[in-house]
């Protein structure tokens, strides 16, 4: 075999070996060599806001009355549901007279025809509407859309339709100026028309005789309005709130239920809370965050804390804010924001005591340094340390190469 030949069979062979063999080198360089510095484990130092949460179920309890009248009617609501109503102003009128199956029929077409008028009414714009004004209706129109359609795929019903009544009235409202709806007064007059032909029998008002509330319509009218009231929370137990939980609503089938009035602006929420409740203090306005409507908050003062014989905690909060985005379902869930800290987040496994001083080790320049930290709360698996914020050299500052994990560490260990 010639050297030509020679070179030409084994030579790609030669290069293959003698690459492997720089390959195995270079592995046992780093893996025995550099050994003690690749068995550290680090992370950045970071700053964070902790937050301590705890949820359940709240419990809605307010002074309410059902508003009803004797046998059966046709109730035309004559006052928006969740507005504030002064005394002895009328709230709605039930026209009796009719036979069930003909009622329900009617009842049905008097509250498509009544929610038909409410959006063309809250339609109208105001003589002088400059035609700029339409771009923002239809924006505004827009957004609603996008955060219904956006809700329906997150599987949240709740308030849909309302969002929807709302979308249309600012459609409207962008086709009154543009002059596509000139013909919106007319049909306005027409519905009220039909709905003057439904209601022929005699009525009974009623009236929200006995002082000033919020007025809510019958669709709000669960039948606990006599069980979650603010006098049961005076003894309020979670064994007596189980109690409550397994009474059986009021209804009387021979009554018509109108509404029902809501006085006084102070309501209440009760809640057995899982999770971080060892912050939770009796007069502190603690963050409540409602998941039913896209965790919108609202600040509510801790009245009272009860532990049962179990070891089971139920807090009572309550608050005179009563926003529009609020729902009024009786159990709803809901998160408690007990607590907060600010500061660098250690995970315990960072933690070092030295010479009776607790810290924790950072890498920097391929050196292993001590620093000391100020720990303001411990919670599972991590605690927060207090910023640096001119402290000395030897405290632990943002971005930190904290050592989560290595051996024989010890300050000025050089790698």
């Amino acid at each position: 075999m010639t050297r030509k030949e020679f070179l030409k069979k084994y030579t790609p062979r030669l290069l293959a070996a003698l690459l492997l063999v720089s390959l195995i080198v270079y592995t046992v360089y780093h893996v025995v060599l550099g050994a003690s510095a690749a068995g550290l484990m680090t992370v950045p130092t970071r700053e964070v806001n902790d937050l301590r949460v705890a949820s359940g179920n709240a419990y809605l309890f307010r002074e309410e009355r059902v508003l009803s009248v004797e046998g059966e009617g046709v109730v035309n609501e004559l006052a928006p549901s969740g507005v504030k109503v002064s005394k002895n102003q009328t709230l709605a009128r039930v026209y009796t007279g009719y036979k069930t199956l003909e009622r329900e029929l009617i009842q049905t077409e008097l509250d498509r025809l009544n929610r038909a008028i409410s959006i063309l009414e809250n339609s109208k714009v105001a003589a002088g509407t400059s035609l700029s004004k339409a771009e923002e209706y239809r924006a505004e129109a827009k957004e609603i859309f996008l955060s219904m359609r956006e809700s329906i795929q997150d599987g949240r019903w709740q308030g849909l339709s309302g969002a929807s009544d709302e979308m249309l009235e600012l459609l409207n409202r962008y086709g009154r100026l543009t002059g596509r709806l000139e013909d919106a007064d007319r049909i306005l007059e027409e519905l009220r028309e039909d709905r003057d032909q439904l209601l022929t029998k005699d009525f009974v008002t009623v009236e929200s005789s006995d002082s000033s509330g919020f007025f809510y319509d019958r669709a709000c009218v669960d039948g606990y309005e006599a069980v979650y009231t603010p006098e049961r929370l005076e003894t309020l137990t979670p064994e007596t709130l189980d109690e409550l939980r397994g009474t059986a609503p009021t209804v009387d089938e021979s009554l018509t239920t109108v509404g029902k009035l809501v006085y006084g602006y102070t309501w209440y929420l009760a809640v057995e809370p899982e999770g971080d409740t060892s912050e939770l203090t009796v007069g502190e306005a603690y963050e409540i965050r409602f998941s039913r409507t896209d965790n919108r908050s609202l600040d509510m003062i801790c009245e009272r804390v009860a532990q049962g014989a179990d070891g089971r905690l139920v807090a009572v909060f309550s608050s005179d804010d009563m926003p529009a985005w609020l729902s009024h379902d009786r159990v709803q869930p809901v998160e408690i924001v007990t607590g907060s800290s600010h500061g660098y987040y250690i995970p315990e496994s960072a933690l070092v005591t030295v010479d009776g001083v607790e810290g924790v080790y950072i890498f920097r320049d391929s050196t292993v340094y001590f620093r000391r930290i100020d720990v303001t709360y411990r919670g599972d698996g991590y605690c927060i340390a207090a910023p640096r914020e001119g402290q000395g050299e030897d405290y632990l500052e943002l971005y930190d190469l904290l050592i989560t994990a290595g051996k024989n560490l010890y300050d000025g260990k050089v790698y």
